[in-house]
């Protein structure tokens, strides 16, 4: 016999069972809970995650925290002098990526720089047009358009 509000089964282990699935789906839920209330990421975690990421340079110099600081501002073409150095800033340009970048030359060193509208900061980025120290080498030298594989003409 029944009593009203008392659920009933056709067989004890299937409730067992429904209860065990209840109380399954509640240990879940309260451990998602519990892993959502840990604390956001700090700036400086954000930071160190971002400087990891391949696609991002780390600024090394004074000059170049103050130029990535003021990449936006920096006229185009003339010296700029920041702490520590001075940086002449290409123009801004549309990059394939969708984002603004600008070629920043700090005496002989060039680097690359792009704005980060996640961030919105601008970041050094790497250079995928500068030429690498092998393709800077001159050929090796040619007789009737194939290479001289021994180097004598």
């Amino acid at each position: 016999m029944t009593t009203p509000g008392q659920l009933t089964c056709s067989s004890r282990g299937r409730l067992a069972g429904v209860l065990g699935g209840i109380r399954s789906v509640l240990i879940v839920g309260s451990v998602s809970w519990l892993g959502c209330a840990s604390a956001p990421p700090t700036e400086d975690e954000i930071q160190y995650a971002r400087s990891m990421s391949p696609s991002v340079e780390l600024a090394t110099t004074p000059a170049e925290i103050g130029a990535l600081e003021r990449a936006a501002s920096l006229p185009v073409g003339e010296p700029a002098q920041l702490e520590g150095g001075v940086v002449i800033a290409g123009p801004i340009y549309a990059a394939a990526s969708g984002r603004r970048c600008r070629q920043l030359t700090f005496g002989s060193a060039q680097r690359l720089a792009c704005e980060d509208p996640e961030a919105d900061v601008w970041v050094f980025v790497p250079d995928v047009f500068a030429a690498s120290p092998l393709e800077a080498t001159e050929p090796a030298p040619t007789s009737g358009g194939e290479a001289d594989p021994e180097g004598s003409s």
